[in-house]
């Protein structure tokens, strides 16, 4: 058999080779290796879940895949604008705004090992944060460039997964700044 492809599909979503390793540059006016190195931006990170109650963090057996999106909320006013005979203006007035809480989707897949004997153990764990009706306390280099240490779940997912040993997931949630030390009531 010549020129037989075989692709095998997996129910894994495994980046390519090239986001864990060094990619090296190469000047083509010097005659010898290169020495400089480029280390791609990571699209996964280690996250664990902890709730106010706990000691030990729970942390995720596989880095997860975590996106962020925020928006401003705008109080517009439509009011007539006096202007000027040859200026025009049109649009809004802008009163007030203020940041609206961050978007977060994350998305992984836990799997059977590592000093856990049934997959169930790990759903279950996950579970109990997912429907745990309080904030969670979140360790995520991602979250500590957006200044997120507490997150408020709104959805779950764990859809179908092929294969016994694996049980993909994706979570909603929310921001949460909320410091019962440091709660400022508006008057």
């Amino acid at each position: 058999m010549q020129g037989v492809n075989i692709h095998i599909a997996t129910p894994l979503r495994i980046p390519p080779y090239f986001l864990n390793h060094p990619v090296p540059i190469i000047d083509p006016s010097k005659n010898e290796r290169p020495v400089v190195e480029y280390y791609p931006v990571q699209s996964q990170c280690s996250l664990s879940f902890k709730f106010d109650d706990e000691a030990k963090p729970w942390q995720f057996p596989i880095d997860t895949v975590i996106a962020i999106s925020g928006k401003n909320n705008i109080a517009k006013r439509n009011v007539l604008k006096v202007a000027a005979a040859d200026i025009k203006r049109r649009g809004s007035v802008k009163e007030l705004w203020n940041q609206d809480d961050y978007e977060i989707t994350i998305s992984g897949v836990l799997i059977y090992g590592s000093g856990y004997r049934f997959l169930d153990k790990r759903v279950r764990e996950l579970r109990a944060y997912c429907e745990g009706r309080k904030s969670i306390i979140v360790q995520s280099d991602i979250f500590t460039a957006y200044d997120i240490q507490r997150i408020c779940i709104e959805s779950y997912d764990f859809p179908h997964t092929a294969g016994l040993q694996n049980q993909m997931f994706t979570i909603k949630a929310v921001s949460d700044d909320f410091d019962k030390n440091k709660l400022l009531i508006a008057k």
